[in-house]
């Protein structure tokens, strides 16, 4: 049984650093990357009410524009109403 005891305690103890050693590596300060370094030549850039949308312009037909269910957007890029975010 006390065999058994110091397993549980050393295997409590290694997940417990191991733990720590996440904590600490996820509070490390990190380089941010600007999003335009990243960027191809299809991407775009519009400026709405402060905020930056990436958006794609690509292929035929009518425009689709993926946003929060909680913004409206037209569909004309120019022309975007994020009054309501």
């Amino acid at each position: 049984m006390k065999r058994l005891r110091k397993i549980a305690v050393v295997i409590i103890s290694l997940l417990v650093v191991l733990y720590l050693g996440l904590v600490i590596v996820a509070l490390l300060p990190q380089e941010t990357i600007p999003i335009s370094t990243l960027s191809g030549p299809q991407d775009k850039f519009v400026m709405v009410n402060g905020q930056t949308i990436h958006y794609l312009k690509q292929g035929n037909g009518k425009p689709l524009i993926f946003g929060p269910r909680f913004c409206r957007f037209d569909l004309h890029l120019a022309q975007a109403d994020a009054s309501s975010c």
